[in-house]
């Protein structure tokens, strides 16, 4: 958990834009509510 929550930041952190933020973060919870098991960071690469 630890680790990808680190990557997540990263990822949020290198959007320039707040809306790009946003997007990724609406992503990042769908994807994480639905696969809570088998969720991997790769899935958010843009």
């Amino acid at each position: 958990m630890e680790s990808y929550r680190k990557d997540f930041t990263l990822v949020a952190m290198s959007e320039e834009n707040d809306e790009g933020k946003k997007t990724i973060l609406l992503i990042f919870r769908k994807k994480l509510n639905q696969n809570r098991k088998k969720f991997h960071l790769g899935s958010l690469q843009v």
